[in-house]
């Protein structure tokens, strides 16, 4: 079954999220913002042993889901990340690339002018 990560722990109820895979949290209780690269070792030790792309749920603190997301695209050319919907009370998928996200593609589409 396909993993869904959220990184904020939470009292928030996930539970619809549930229909894209089997919740994993990864991160709990208070967080170390200072302490980065234990996040990072943190989420490429659990990206490590997932047998394929997981959704990232987005929920929490920012850094910590940009920090997984990048993570997740060192493992795999695509990851899909979890958005709530709060109109439609529900989630909704977008797809993500490391392609996507290059310079030369940014530069592509006029969001990075290198002047």
């Amino acid at each position: 079954m396909r993993k869904v990560l959220v990184v904020a722990g939470s009292a928030k109820d996930f539970s619809s999220a549930k229909r894209y895979g089997e919740l994993l949290f990864v991160s709990y209780g208070s967080t170390n913002l200072t302490n980065l690269s234990r996040h990072i070792a943190d989420f490429q030790r659990i990206l490590s042993t997932l047998e394929e792309a997981p959704y990232i749920l987005v929920s929490g603190y920012a850094v910590l889901n940009a920090l997984l997301i990048m993570c997740a695209l060192e493992f795999y050319k695509e990851i899909e990340v979890l958005i709530w919907d709060a109109k439609k009370k529900t989630y909704s998928d977008v797809l993500l690339s490391k392609e996507m996200l290059s310079i030369e593609n940014l530069s592509l589409i006029g969001l990075h002018d290198d002047t």
